[in-house]
């Protein structure tokens, strides 16, 4: 088995380390990511999947996020791992801020 057969997993790997390890740059690092590949890797699950939870942390969609994740096969769930906790994090803060009452409580 040749390494063009696995193309199209390791072009998700690259666009899950590029998510991973760029901040606002990452919209133009996919663009070209991409944009290199041949249209059958570029329409490959696990490149869509990539995709999805790049955009899904770009745009602080959690559900979709840690939806993706559960769903990652082979080492993209490696690549991942350093970013778990601090998404939970920000996840938590983004709920607790969302319950905050809007109007003030008087202690009774």
């Amino acid at each position: 088995a040749g390494l063009s057969e696995h193309a199209a997993e390791f072009a998700a790997y690259r666009l899950l380390h590029c998510a991973v390890a760029r901040g606002g740059s990452l919209a133009e690092e996919l663009r070209a990511i991409v944009g290199g590949l041949a249209p059958a890797d570029a329409a490959a699950p696990p490149v869509a999947q990539a995709l999805r939870l790049a955009v899904a942390l770009q745009r602080g969609e959690f559900g979709t996020f840690f939806g993706e994740c559960s769903r990652l096969h082979n080492l993209a769930a490696a690549l991942l791992q350093p970013l778990l906790k601090p998404q939970r994090g920000r996840a938590l803060r983004a709920v607790c801020a969302a319950f905050v009452p809007s109007l003030p409580l008087s202690r009774a």
